[in-house]
C-alpha cells in the first residue's frame, strides 16, 4: 500500500512538472492576436492630432501651432479665453526663470519680433525700420550701426549721464533687456512702454518737486474731504450718490488722488508682496473697531481701481475704515504713461498695426488724424522724462539749469528736453541706428538720395559713403554726424550762417514731414 501510494506520488509530480513546463512555454510565447481595449470615452481633446508631418494640412509641413485666439493680442488686454500666454511660456518645459520658453527676455522678444511675425521687425535694416518710429537693432553697417544693448550684456547703470551714485542691485544694477522699456504683459503707454522704468515710478517725490508727466511715488498723509491747494497732491473722500456697498444700506465712499482742485484719475501701481515687491500704493488706518491695519491691493473690503486712481468700498467694513477711521493715510505710486500718434497702417485679422508720427513729438499744436480732436500737446516731454528713467542728467527745464532728476551733473549748459521744440526722440532713435536709415541736414535718406534726379542716383554705394557717421559710435543718432545741428538751426535765431538749404516744404528741422498745423496731417513720408 505504501509502495503504491509513493509510486501514485511519484507520477503525480512528474505530470505536473511537465505540465508546468508546457505553461511556462505558452507564456513565454508572443501572442499575436491583438487585445482590443475600448477606451472610456473618445480623445476629447484630439491630443496629438495633426502633430507631425503627416497629419499636417500640407504634405510634409508641421503642424501648425496656435498660440493666441484670433482677433486677441498676444500682449496685454487679455480676455477670458486668452491662449497668448503660450506664445512666450512653457509651463513645465521652460528654459527662462519666467517659464519663457527661450533662455533670456531679450531671445523670447527676438524670436518673434525678428519678422517671423511679419510686422515690428526690430531688426529690419533700409527705409523699412523706420515703420514705429523706433529705428533698428539690425542695421547692415557694423561701422555706423548704434544700439541700445538690450540683451542682458549690460547693467542699467551703464546708461550715459545716468545718476550711478545711488545705483541698487534691484533697479540700476539690473540687466538691461527689452523688458527694462516695454512691459510685455500689458501697460498704460503706446507701444507697450513700461510703467515703472528702472523704478522711477516708485521713487519718492521729493519735497516742493512737481511731478513729471511720467510716474512718481507721491508720500501722502491724511486722507481728507477738503481739496489741495494749487499744486498740491491729496487723497479727498467723495460720497458716491449711485453706488452702495455690497452688504451695508448706505452710499459708497471713494478716495481719489487731487492735484489742487483736479481729480487725476491716473494709473496707479501696485506690487506683490509674496514676491519680495512693496504694495507701491496702500492705506494705513486706525479704527476705533477694526484697530489698526493696511489696506493693499487684492482687499476684500476696499476695491482699488488701479487703472482710473481710485479707492471704492466694497463691503460695510470698507465703508466704515473710510468713513470713522481716527488717522487714514495713504501712499500712491503713478504710472509712467506715454501716449503717442499711432496710424492704423494694416488690418491683420483684427489686429490693427500702427505707424508712429513722429512730428508730434515736437509740436505743441493740437493734431487730428480720425476727424476728431486729439490732443499730443506735451507728447515729447512726456518721452524725453521716460529716456531721463535711466539717463537722468539728460533732462532740463532750462539751458543752463541743473538736471530735473537730479543726476551727477548738477549744473551744465545743455539743450533744454522738457518743451517740444527739443525733446529726446528729436534727435535719436530709441532702439538704434545705421547709415541705411540715418539723414543729411536736408531730410534725405539713402533711399532719397539714390532715387531719380537724387545726388546719388542708382549709386547706392555712393550714398552710403556720404551717410556713413565718422564718429566711433553714431548714438542713436537720426541724423549722420552732426548735421542735426545744421538741419534745426535755419531759424531767425540763427542771426549769422543759416541752413539755406532747407526745403520750404519742411522748414522746421527734422524729421520731413507734410502737416498742416491747423490740425490735419495730411501725410507721413518717415
Amino acid at each position: 500500500m505504501k509502495k503504491f501510494s509513493f509510486s501514485l506520488l511519484f507520477v503525480i509530480m512528474l505530470f505536473g512538472i511537465f505540465t508546468f513546463a508546457a505553461s511556462a512555454e505558452d507564456y513565454n510565447t508572443p501572442n499575436t492576436t491583438p487585445i482590443t481595449v475600448e477606451p472610456t470615452i473618445d480623445n476629447a481633446n484630439d491630443t496629438g492630432v495633426g502633430a507631425d508631418a503627416e497629419e499636417a494640412p500640407i504634405e510634409g509641413e508641421m503642424a501648425e501651432v496656435i498660440k493666441n485666439v484670433d482677433g486677441h493680442k498676444t500682449h496685454g488686454e487679455y480676455q477670458n479665453n486668452t491662449n497668448s500666454c503660450a506664445s512666450c511660456h512653457q509651463t513645465h518645459t521652460s528654459k527662462g526663470k519666467q517659464l519663457l520658453f527661450a533662455d533670456t527676455t531679450y531671445q523670447t522678444c527676438a524670436s518673434c519680433h525678428d519678422g517671423t511675425l511679419g510686422f515690428y521687425n526690430v531688426f529690419e535694416s533700409g527705409e523699412n525700420a523706420d515703420l514705429d518710429g523706433a529705428g533698428t537693432f539690425g542695421g547692415s553697417h557694423a561701422n555706423n550701426m548704434s544700439i541700445h544693448q538690450s540683451n542682458d550684456t549690460v547693467q542699467v547703470k551703464a546708461a550715459p549721464g545716468g545718476n550711478k551714485s545711488s545705483a541698487d542691485a534691484k533697479t540700476w544694477g539690473a540687466s538691461f533687456s527689452c523688458a527694462s522699456c516695454h512691459a510685455p504683459h500689458g501697460s498704460y503707454s503706446d507701444r507697450l512702454l513700461h510703467y515703472n522704468p528702472n523704478g522711477m515710478a516708485t521713487t519718492p517725490i521729493k519735497d516742493g518737486e512737481d511731478a513729471l508727466t511720467g510716474g512718481k511715488q507721491i508720500v501722502l498723509h491724511d486722507v481728507t474731504t477738503t481739496k489741495p491747494a494749487a499744486g498740491v497732491y491729496a487723497l479727498v473722500k467723495e460720497t458716491s450718490t449711485t453706488e452702495k456697498v455690497s452688504d451695508a444700506d448706505e452710499f459708497a465712499v471713494k478716495v481719489y488722488l487731487y492735484k489742487g482742485t483736479t481729480k487725476q484719475e491716473v494709473p496707479m501701481l501696485y506690487g506683490y508682496g509674496s514676491h519680495g515687491q512693496p504694495h507701491f500704493t496702500h492705506l494705513a488706518y486706525t479704527h476705533p473697531t477694526h484697530g489698526t491695519g493696511r489696506i493693499e491691493y487684492g482687499n476684500a473690503d476696499i476695491y482699488f481701481s488701479n487703472e482710473h486712481g481710485y479707492f471704492k468700498a466694497l463691503t460695510k467694513k470698507g465703508n466704515e475704515i473710510l468713513t470713522g477711521s481716527t488717522s487714514l493715510k495713504g501712499q500712491v505710486s503713478l504710472a509712467y504713461v506715454v501716449k503717442m500718434d499711432l496710424q492704423e497702417v494694416q488690418d491683420i485679422d483684427g489686429l490693427k498695426i500702427y505707424k508712429n508720427n513722429q512730428s508730434a513729438y515736437w509740436t505743441e499744436k493740437t493734431l487730428n488724424n480720425t476727424g476728431t480732436t486729439k490732443d499730443f500737446v506735451g507728447q515729447g516731454v512726456a518721452m524725453s522724462e521716460y529716456c531721463a528713467s535711466c539717463h537722468t542728467d539728460y533732462i532740463a527745464k532750462s539751458s543752463s539749469s541743473s538736471g530735473i532728476k537730479s543726476g551727477t551733473f548738477e549744473k551744465a549748459y545743455r539743450h533744454t528736453t522738457n518743451n517740444a521744440s527739443y525733446t529726446c526722440v528729436r534727435c535719436h532713435f530709441a532702439h538704434g541706428t545705421d547709415a541705411e536709415i540715418m539723414m543729411d541736414a536736408q531730410g534725405e535718406t539713402v533711399a532719397d538720395l539714390t532715387a531719380t534726379d537724387g545726388k546719388f542716383e542708382g549709386n547706392k554705394p555712393s550714398a552710403l559713403e556720404y551717410m556713413t557717421d565718422t564718429n566711433p559710435s553714431s548714438a542713436l543718432k537720426k541724423f549722420t554726424n552732426m548735421t542735426v545741428c545744421w538741419a534745426c538751426h535755419n531759424s531767425s535765431k540763427a542771426t549769422t550762417i543759416k541752413n539755406t538749404n532747407r526745403p520750404e516744404d519742411h522748414p522746421n528741422g527734422m524729421p520731413k514731414t507734410d502737416v498742416d498745423f491747423g490740425g490735419t496731417i495730411k501725410s507721413i513720408q518717415r
